[in-house]
């Protein structure tokens, strides 16, 4: 079990402003005891001034700490992979066309770890054609 903390923080250098994301991880080690261990990060990029709300959504199984920009702009938003044991940060940016995400209706972007769905699926546009692994079920569509 893993508790996270996040803070950002901002630092101007001339004209440039770097803001760095503080993650703070406890985990417990011992469940009977309550230990708990500390490990503290600090992760730096770009797309922490450019979106400013952060948030940890998850984790992977290889052991990747999934954080996400929580707003878009236009459809445009970033899911990042922090990964504690290489202290590596791998940003993934979205750049999307949906009408939904360029209504302007709302600009809260939600994820969910290890989840895939296509939900685009147009009936009148293509036929589909419905077939089955099983030798018995297969004339039957």
């Amino acid at each position: 079990m893993a508790l996270f903390s996040l803070q950002d923080e901002s630092t101007k250098r001339d004209r440039f402003e770097r803001v760095t994301l503080d993650l703070s991880m406890w985990v417990l080690n011992d469940i009977e005891k309550q230990e708990w261990s500390e490990h503290d990060y600090t992760l730096q990029d770009d797309c922490f001034f450019r979106y400013r709300s952060v948030s940890v959504v998850g984790g992977t199984a290889n052991g990747e700490i999934v954080l996400l920009s929580r707003w878009h702009s236009f459809g445009d938003f970033s899911v990042l992979f922090f990964n504690p044991e290489r202290n590596t940060l791998q940003r993934v940016r979205f750049r999307g066309k949906h009408e939904a995400l360029l209504s302007g209706r709302s600009n809260r972007v939600y994820a969910f770890v290890n989840h895939e769905e296509d939900l685009e699926f147009n009936i009148g546009k293509t036929t589909y054609a419905a077939t089955s692994s099983n030798p018995q079920l297969r004339g039957r569509f």
